[in-house]
């Protein structure tokens, strides 16, 4: 006598992913979003920088200077990081793998462009977004189209656009917006050009192939929860060790400046390195992006050579 193992319901995967998605972003993401936009509107500020709080400037290299920013940095982005783990996990259990393949998978433009829009919602910093990106490539999105994803969550991000115009100004967002887009589409079309052979093709044989072997392997959400558990064990502790090593390094990343650098091109590429290594997160606890970051830290260290000149 043969037995034969009933599968659930692929809808069951379609609902579950999207409940977790939409509910997980609406509580870390879109409703806190919406409350700091009137913050950034009132005050032109979002709070405290994490890179120096309300010092002016970062802490000299130390253990405590790395322990100290590694459980401000956690305390605000370990929701969203939870609810990465959770989508990139379910997106390679709970949902069809021949469908990622075929709306991600091809290498023309069109899977760069579904990247990028589908990104909009996402909002995530790029640590966060991570988990999402690997499962999406573990069900055969193509390279661009993945980086489009990974690249737009933060550089389209309408939330970021809209901080940074109460903050900096609009024409900063306008400019962010105009070579993020470049950027985002640009870039993963490149990689799409670029791709390996066995990168560049998805023919409906290897989609059906796809489909049948996921069927085969099993119940999807205890499958989900084994690759769960494997991604958070395989990135937490290098996320951990990455914060601790850029925490203890802020003194150098971010050194006292005063006005006197002027606007160099040196120094406009070292400062937009430094603020791409560095995960200033956009959490919800007050945590600023890169950009008002950096623009804080110039402000502040201008105010500081301003007033050492008037004591002289």
């Amino acid at each position: 006598m043969t037995t034969t193992r009933t599968q659930p319901n692929p809808a069951l995967g379609w609902m579950t992913f999207l409940l977790i998605a939409v509910a997980g972003l609406f509580y870390v993401k879109w409703f806190p979003y919406y409350n700091k936009a009137f913050i950034a509107a009132e005050h032109h500020s979002i709070g405290q920088s994490i890179l120096m709080g309300t010092s002016a400037s970062a802490p000299e290299p130390s253990l405590k200077a790395a322990l100290d920013y590694a459980w401000a940095y956690g305390k605000a982005i370990w929701q969203a990081m939870v609810l990465g783990l959770l989508l990139g996990s379910a997106v390679q259990a709970l949902l069809p793998a021949h469908w990622i393949a075929r709306v991600l998978g091809r290498t023309g433009f069109g899977s760069v462009a579904a990247g990028g829009l589908l990104s909009l919602p996402g909002m995530m910093c790029t640590c966060c977004a991570a988990p999402v990106v690997a499962g999406l490539r573990a069900r055969h999105a193509s390279p661009g189209g993945a980086v489009a994803f990974w690249l737009g969550n933060t550089v389209l991000n309408p939330a970021a656009l809209v901080f940074m115009g109460f903050v900096l100004g609009w024409h900063w967002s306008a400019l962010r917006l105009v070579l993020g887009i470049a950027m985002v589409f640009g870039i993963g079309y490149l990689l799409n050009r670029i791709a390996r052979p066995e990168d560049r093709s998805i023919d409906d044989a290897q989609l059906a192939a796809l489909a049948a072997g996921q069927a085969a392997a099993g119940n999807p959400f205890v499958r989900w929860i084994k690759l769960l558990v494997r991604m958070a064990v395989r990135l937490v502790p290098e996320y951990i060790v990455l914060v601790l090593l850029l925490g203890a390094a802020r003194a150098w990343l971010f050194p006292h400046i005063g006005p006197d650098i002027g606007n160099h091109l040196g120094w406009i590429i070292a400062f937009a390195g430094r603020g791409h290594v560095v995960r200033d997160p956009d959490g919800r606890r007050g945590a600023d992006h890169p950009g008002d970051a950096v623009a804080r830290h110039g402000r502040r260290s201008g105010r500081r050579a301003a007033d050492d000149a008037a004591a002289d």
